[in-house]
């Protein structure tokens, strides 16, 4: 039976959500209390790293790459490279490393939080997904910042011209970008999957159609992008008008992979994120359970029954 209006209010007694929410919303919650306590940093900062995140992306894409043209590193007939052609030699090999490695920091951040206060809203039964969408943005990270630590090799304008060879810096370096995408698409289609089916999760439709616009566009050009990358060895004759092609794809992929960290913020602009993170402030380092969560678990919960 339902608490009558009176109940609630009356007799000097407050009624407590949680004491009547449903088990699993209960067991949700002590679930989430032995998570730990994250950082002060990350509850302050961690709500704008998606922000962040495509920032330093944009900042090292395009900055690499007018340092990499204006500085005469690049074949005058390729009207587009590779985004790691621009990490060959300084002054933008160094905007390229340090660049990157922020970027990297900042999807690492935006997983943090959104493991934190964003993704324990999920149902049970969807956990998988859910960890599997944390570990593989990590895991894109790690490809983010080897492929930035470890460039390409510094002749590629020789090898690009027919004049020198592929190195193992060169096929180290692509196993990095490699590592990158591939989290990344895991990453990107375990959130889509997740977010269609939960009914927990705090996500806007139009979050969740933006989403899959950039999931279909880093997907489509992967296959041409990595072909055309000179460190692949697939193509030994070099076109630079076909390899300005294949890199239309990489930025194409690379950019729907900012966007979609950045898209991040409309999910975590939600009352119920914010709120979770401003209440695990509270005294003794203890959470109190968001009343909206419980709620929506407890709608769910009934959906389900």
């Amino acid at each position: 039976a339902k608490p009558s209006p009176s109940s609630l209010r009356g007799g000097g007694e407050s009624f407590s959500i949680q004491s009547k929410a449903p088990n699993s919303v209960k067991r949700h919650v002590a679930q989430r209390k032995v998570r730990g306590m994250p950082s002060e940093a990350l509850k302050s900062y961690g709500k704008y790293a998606p922000t962040y995140t495509l920032f330093a992306g944009l900042i090292t894409l395009f900055g690499t790459l007018f340092l990499a043209r204006s500085n005469g590193h690049l074949p005058d007939d390729l009207w587009l490279p590779m985004i790691s052609f621009n990490s060959a030699l300084l002054p933008e090999r160094f905007l390229y490393a340090v660049g990157f490695t922020l970027t990297a920091a900042g999807i690492v951040l935006s997983a943090l939080f959104a493991n934190a206060y964003f993704l324990p809203l999920v149902e049970d039964q969807h956990k998988c997904l859910s960890t599997t969408s944390f570990w593989a943005a990590v895991v894109a990270a790690v490809g983010l910042t080897w492929q930035a630590v470890i460039p390409i090799q510094a002749n590629v304008k020789d090898v690009l011209e027919g004049k020198g060879t592929i190195d193992m810096q060169s096929q180290v370096h692509q196993i990095g970008a490699v590592v990158l995408f591939l989290a990344g698409f895991t990453h990107c289609i375990c959130m889509d999957i997740l977010l269609w089916r939960s009914k927990t999760l705090p996500a806007l439709a139009g979050s969740k159609q933006l989403k899959l616009v950039l999931t279909t566009a880093m997907l489509a050009p992967f296959l041409i992008a990595m072909i055309r990358h000179p460190a692949s060895g697939i193509e030994h004759k070099i076109d630079l008008d076909a390899l300005s092609w294949g890199a239309v794809g990489q930025w194409t992929m690379v950019l729907a992979l900012l966007f979609f960290v950045a898209s991040y913020q409309l999910e975590f602009n939600q009352d119920q994120v914010v709120g979770g993170a401003q209440q695990s402030r509270g005294e003794g380092g203890r959470e109190n359970p968001n009343e909206n969560l419980l709620r929506r678990r407890g709608q769910a919960h009934d959906e389900d029954a």
